[in-house]
């Protein structure tokens, strides 16, 4: 995966609160585990601690659109992803981008999808 260095244009970093204290000293393969990417809506409103499977979350790795991470003094602070204009866009956690922007063949109705960059705890999952 691409290690890219944090630039202040790329956005404002929140972490959960106490969530980035747990990345603190792991290397940053270990720290992919504690991030997940969705596409799914109803997470958006949920306490990371919380989260489920339910919604379908996918590895860093395992998402085709995530091009990078994006590393500040060690800690992974956001994702390079393909938007649906498949230019490569940083987001940050908590934060979302449109992967999807299309409509269907006679233009009556839209398909926007989001993906979503979501902090998760040690024992998620996926």
């Amino acid at each position: 995966m691409n290690i890219i260095k944090y630039e202040k244009k790329f956005g404002e970093i929140t972490f959960p609160e106490g969530f980035e204290e747990t990345l603190k000293d792991l290397p940053l393969e270990e720290q992919m585990n504690y991030f997940r990417t969705s596409s799914c809506v109803e997470h958006s409103n949920t306490e990371y601690s919380s989260r489920t499977i339910a919604c379908g979350y996918n590895k860093l790795e395992d998402d085709s659109n995530v091009k990078g991470i994006i590393v500040k003094d060690n800690l992974i602070v956001g994702i390079m992803i393909r938007d649906a204009w498949r230019r490569i866009m940083p987001c940050t956690p908590e934060e979302s981008i449109c992967t999807c922007y299309d409509f269907d063949d006679d233009d009556s109705e839209q398909n926007i999808i989001y993906t979503w960059f979501l902090c998760v705890p040690a024992n998620f999952e996926n």
